[in-house]
């Protein structure tokens, strides 16, 4: 698997969507090696918060999503785009958790999703490690929306509420 974005190597090399340290879904490539023993370590490590972060270990950057109890990570070859992992880990977030309720993926044992999820991964790995630059317009316009949506909410209800105070 070749053609990612330095043109001779893989930009997303691993990706795990777990609870905590149990993986429930991973995704590999040729590239990945030891990736699932050193992500047990990041995994490990990682604050109970919701939140994003980025970890330089080796040879590699850990990009991670932390939402609901979940943790979302990939291991990238450092030339790949922060922007583009991370456009990548929202995507992944939002198709698992439109699949599963919280309840299933908190019930759910190790890599019991893999099978269902796995091919997921697979194909959104190759699609962003060789289209990271189309990935990350649609990220921006997908920000775009949601921030002209959240104005749009602001100003109704900032309309409503002059109304009621005219009344």
């Amino acid at each position: 698997m070749s053609g990612g974005p330095s043109g001779n190597a893989v930009g997303i090399e691993y990706v795990v969507v777990s609870r905590g340290t149990c993986v429930l879904a991973e995704g590999v490539t040729s590239a990945s090696g030891n990736a699932n023993i050193v992500t047990l370590q990041v995994l490990s490590q990682l604050p109970g918060d919701d939140a994003r972060s980025s970890y330089a270990q080796e040879r590699h950057i850990f990009h991670i999503l932390q939402a609901d109890g979940l943790v979302f990570l990939c291991m990238v070859n450092p030339k790949m785009n922060r922007d583009s992992c991370f456009a990548f880990l929202t995507e992944i977030k939002d198709r698992f958790t439109q699949r599963w309720t919280r309840e299933q993926h908190q019930n759910a044992l190790a890599y019991t999703l893999n099978s269902q999820f796995g091919p997921v991964l697979q194909e959104r790995m190759v699609y962003y490690s060789n289209h990271a630059e189309k990935a990350d317009k649609v990220a921006q316009v997908k920000r775009d929306m949601d921030s002209v949506k959240s104005m749009y909410v602001f100003i109704t209800y900032s309309f409503s509420f002059r109304l009621e105070l005219l009344s």
